[in-house]
C-alpha cells in the first residue's frame, strides 16, 4: 500500500508539470498575439486594458514558473524518496530471502517435528480412548456414588472420627515404633541365642525321631498280638512298617486312639482281651498327646469312683466306692472324656 501512494504521487506531480508547462506555453502566446496587435488600431481604454493583461500574464508566468520550481523540488525529493524507498524495498527482499530460507529450513524440522508428534499423537489417541473408557467407567461409578450420596456422609463422618482416632493411635504407635526398634535389635540378639537352642533342639528332635521309629516298632509288635487290633488296623500278622504307615493308623492316627478306647470300654468285661489293647494305646498317645492336644484322666488307687469318668468291668456300674486297681487311664479331648477301667471296692449302707 505505501509503495502504490507513492506511485501515485509521483504521478500527479508529473502531471502538474506538465499542465503548467502547456498553460505557460499558451501564455506567451496570447502574449506575443496581443504585442503583434497594431497600437494604432487601439484606444486608449483598449491599450489600458491590454498592459493591464499583460502584467497579470507576466505575474502569473512568473507564479506558474515559481511553481514549476516547486514541483520540480518536489520532484526531486519524490525521486529521492523513490531511491531510498527502492533500497528499503531491495534491502527488504534480502530480509525476506533471509527469512525464506530460515522458513524452508523451519519447514523441514517441521516435518520431522510432524512425524515425531504423529507417532505420540497415535499414542495418545491410544491412550485417550482408554482414558475415555476409564473415564467411562469413573463416571458410571460416580453415578452410584451419588446415588449413595446420603449414605456416604453419614459414612464420611464416622470415618472422620475414625481418622481422629487414628491420628492418635498414630501418635501411639509412633512412641511404640521406637520401642520396637529397641526391642528389635534385643530380638536380634535373642534370635541369635534361639539360632544356638534350635540346633540343640534339631539334635533333640533326631533323638525323638529315632524314639517314634522305636515306638512304632513297639505299636506293630502290639498290633501282631491282638486279631482286635489287627481288624482295626486292617492289616495282617506279617505286616512290614510300611503296611502300618499305609494302614488306619498312617491315615488317621486320632481316629484309631478313639476306635481303641471304644473298644476297651466295649470289651472291659474280657480283660484278657483288652489288655493289649491297653498296651497299644499306651504306646500310641505319647505320640498324639502335645500336637493333638490330649490330657490323659489322673486316677490312682485308693480315689473315690467317679461314674463321669469311671467305668467297671462288672455291670451293673456302682455310684460309689473306692477305687482299688486301674486297668485303664482314660482321656480328655475337648468336651468329650474317655473313662478309665477300674474296680472298685463297694461301700455298704
Amino acid at each position: 500500500m505505501g509503495k502504490g501512494k507513492k506511485k501515485e504521487k509521483e504521478s500527479k506531480i508529473f502531471g502538474c508539470i506538465e499542465a503548467l508547462e502547456k498553460r505557460i506555453v499558451a501564455l506567451e502566446a496570447f502574449k506575443e498575439s496581443q504585442e503583434s496587435r497594431p497600437k494604432e488600431s487601439l484606444d486608449a481604454t483598449q491599450l489600458e486594458t491590454l498592459k493591464t493583461e499583460n502584467a497579470t500574464l507576466t505575474k502569473e508566468k512568473a507564479d506558474l514558473e515559481d511553481k514549476i520550481k516547486a514541483l520540480e523540488s518536489a520532484k526531486q525529493g519524490v525521486e529521492g524518496e523513490k531511491e531510498r524507498l527502492q533500497e528499503a524495498f531491495n534491502k527488504k527482499i534480502d530480509e525476506l530471502q533471509k527469512v525464506q530460507a530460515k522458513l524452508e529450513h523451519s519447514e523441514q524440522q517441521a516435518q520431522q517435528d510432524n512425524a515425531t508428534l504423529q507417532g505420540k499423537l497415535d499414542r495418545q489417541r491410544t491412550d485417550n480412548d482408554n482414558l475415555e473408557q476409564k473415564l467411562k467407567d469413573v463416571q458410571s461409578n460416580l453415578r452410584r456414588a451419588q446415588e449413595d450420596g446420603a449414605k456416604w456422609q453419614s459414612k464420611s463422618k464416622e470415618l472422620d472420627t475414625e481418622l481422629d482416632d487414628l491420628k492418635q493411635e498414630k501418635k501411639r504407635l509412633e512412641g511404640e515404633l521406637s520401642t520396637a526398634k529397641t526391642d528389635c535389635q534385643n530380638l536380634e540378639d535373642k534370635c541369635s541365642q534361639l539360632e544356638g537352642e534350635l540346633k540343640e533342639a534339631q539334635a533333640d528332635q533326631k533323638e525323638a525321631k529315632g524314639y517314634q521309629s522305636l515306638a512304632l516298632v513297639q505299636l506293630l509288635n502290639l498290633a501282631q498280638q491282638s486279631d482286635q487290633l489287627l481288624k482295626r488296623l486292617e492289616i495282617d500278622k506279617n505286616a512290614t512298617l510300611d503296611d502300618l504307615f499305609a494302614s488306619k493308623l498312617g491315615q488317621d492316627r486320632l481316629f484309631v486312639l478313639k476306635c481303641i478306647a471304644q473298644d476297651i470300654q466295649d470289651f472291659r468285661k474280657d480283660l484278657s482281651k483288652i489288655q493289649p489293647l491297653i498296651a497299644f494305646f499306651n504306646a500310641l498317645f505319647p505320640l498324639l498327646e502335645s500336637s493333638e492336644k490330649l490330657t490323659r484322666l489322673s486316677v490312682c488307687e485308693g480315689d473315690n469312683y467317679n461314674p463321669r469318668e469311671h467305668a467297671t468291668p462288672e455291670d451293673p456300674q456302682p455310684t460309689r466306692g473306692k477305687v482299688t486297681k486301674v486297668h485303664f487311664a482314660g482321656y480328655q479331648l475337648g468336651s468329650n472324656t474317655y473313662k478309665s477301667l477300674v474296680e472298685v471296692q463297694k461301700t455298704h449302707v
